[in-house]
């Protein structure tokens, strides 16, 4: 069977995902113990909400396709007729849309690691909840990073340039981990603390060297980003994000030893933290990949 031919309304994914944005199926609110002294927040997606979870997966799927192909709109639609019907790309377009597939997911005779697949399914769920908002806190967001195009790139996993009520332009660097372990997720959220304090300044210069230069006051923070992180200036902040399986996500505090890998990060705000739970979230990031191949 097709993936997406069943459900139980008889309604398809991206019938059921139409005028619906990731943080509509997966909200996020405060996590237990936010604040102390981490901001997190939590997005849930249990497995029994079926529909929602297959609907998510498309739109996840769609968007990774969408974001990849940037402005060649006549791939992405070549990509998501097939996807949306029975058929399948013709042989003249197959080599126009591969090459935006297989760098990420590989093919279905040659596919990616699935390590690298999940991990660059948590980068995206954590791209857009932060774009429809989950972060705010307040803030105006004027720029975020998108995923890279190679799965396994060095650099930083994403950053954010966000405008404060009084005009004052802040940013966060995150560090995004997948966890598909049994138990607690406090060893990959240690693991991911640690990667960022030791390699965040790397990671900003990497994003200056690709700065905006058509956004005057946002281009000068980008210039500056790297003496803001090494100076903890207030402007600057920490995050780690954790995609995981819905039964996995924390049910009391997280992030609780984050102000010891960031010790001049002490500022209300300036640690925070997203974990996404989702369904089984291996089971997820192939239906995302599916998704993705079911057009080829």
């Amino acid at each position: 069977m097709r993936i997406g031919a069943g459900g139980g309304t008889g309604a398809l994914p991206w019938e059921r995902a139409a005028g619906r944005s990731l943080i509509d199926l997966v909200p996020v609110v405060p996590g237990p113990g936010s604040g102390n002294p981490c901001h997190w927040q939590l997005g849930k997606l249990p497995a029994e909400a079926a529909e929602d979870v297959e609907a998510a997966a498309w739109l996840v799927a769609e968007e990774i396709m969408r974001l990849r192909t940037r402005g060649a709109t006549e791939t992405f639609d070549i990509w998501r007729t097939a996807a949306t019907t029975e058929g399948r790309i013709s042989d003249p377009n197959r080599p126009r849309v591969e090459p935006f597939v297989q760098t990420v997911f590989g093919s279905t005779i040659d596919p990616a690691p699935t390590d690298h697949v999940e991990g660059y399914v948590a980068e995206v769920v954590w791209f857009l909840l932060t774009r429809d908002g989950a972060l705010d806190h307040g803030r105006t967001i004027r720029r975020i990073e998108e995923p890279s195009f190679y799965v396994t790139g060095p650099g930083g996993d994403g950053l954010v340039v966000s405008e404060l009520e009084d005009g004052t332009l802040v940013f966060r660097l995150w560090e995004i981990k997948k966890h598909n372990r049994s138990g607690g997720i406090s060893a990959t959220a240690t693991r991911a603390m640690t990667q960022l304090a030791t390699r965040g300044a790397g990671y900003l210069a990497q994003y200056v060297a690709t700065a905006p230069n058509s956004d005057g006051d946002v281009a000068r923070l980008y210039a500056e980003l790297v003496d803001h992180w090494v100076d903890a200036h207030s402007v600057a902040g920490a995050g780690v994000g954790i995609g995981t399986s819905a039964t996995s996500a924390p049910k009391r505090r997280c992030f609780t030893t984050m102000q010891s890998h960031f010790p001049r990060l002490n500022e209300p705000g300036q640690l925070e933290g997203l974990v996404v739970g989702i369904a089984d979230f291996a089971g997820f990031s192939r239906s995302v990949r599916d998704f993705v191949w079911s057009a080829l």
